[in-house]
């Protein structure tokens, strides 16, 4: 790494809780965080405030940027809104439970499970997430020249950036953990990216 190098960090975040919780598919559907999901972001923010931001970004989600809002209230930042890193569109998948997918369209739910370059009827595909916010997450980067950039995001987005990463098999994303307010650290040296941490929750497991 030369002298002149920039050196950027990305705090990725995941939003908290909506109120659909984990049982009903979010994607597009822009419900408001959860009473726990805003503590889950409080708690967050506590975490993150003492750091120093030069950027806060957030999916134009409201319960992206609810999240965003609670950790910005330590650093008063502009928060830029980015319709590219939206969650994966369910189509008519949105606001059911597994369970009910299972049974209203068990074919299609086989076959997407099984491959993720499937869509959901009238969604879209994991694949074409991973396009669409992969250009923005680069954008990003290459327009910031240093410091720490905050992103609130969600679970497939997150997930299949992370993979992108990795150089895994886009069809092994659902195999990384992102729990509500999760905190992936992922620090670029020039235009290359080093994994720091991935699905930080604070959670010690025994």
């Amino acid at each position: 790494m030369n002298d002149r190098e920039k050196i950027i960090t990305i705090f990725l975040v995941r939003h908290g809780e909506s109120i659909y919780g984990e049982e009903r598919l979010c994607g597009w559907s822009d419900v408001p965080l959860s009473s726990k999901g805003r503590e889950q972001a409080n708690s967050l923010s506590e975490r993150l405030k003492n750091l120093e931001f030069s950027r806060i970004i957030s999916s134009d989600m409201i319960r992206t940027i609810e999240t965003a809002e609670i950790i910005n209230r330590y650093h008063r930042l502009n928060i830029e809104i980015e319709s590219g890193i939206r969650e994966l569109n369910y189509g008519l998948w949105e606001g059911k439970s597994r369970k009910e997918i299972e049974e209203e369209f068990p074919e299609e739910y086989r076959a997407w499970r099984l491959d993720n370059s499937i869509a959901p009827p009238k969604g879209e595909s994991a694949i074409e997430v991973y396009e669409r916010s992969r250009k923005v997450i680069e954008r990003i980067v290459n327009e910031t020249t240093d410091g720490n950039i905050l992103i609130v995001a969600h679970k497939s987005v997150n997930r299949l950036f992370i993979c992108g990463l990795l150089g895994g098999d886009l069809r092994y994303y659902r195999r990384i953990g992102q729990d509500n307010c999760a905190l992936n650290i992922i620090k670029y040296y020039g235009d290359f990216p080093v994994i720091e941490r991935i699905n930080d929750t604070e959670v010690l497991y025994g």
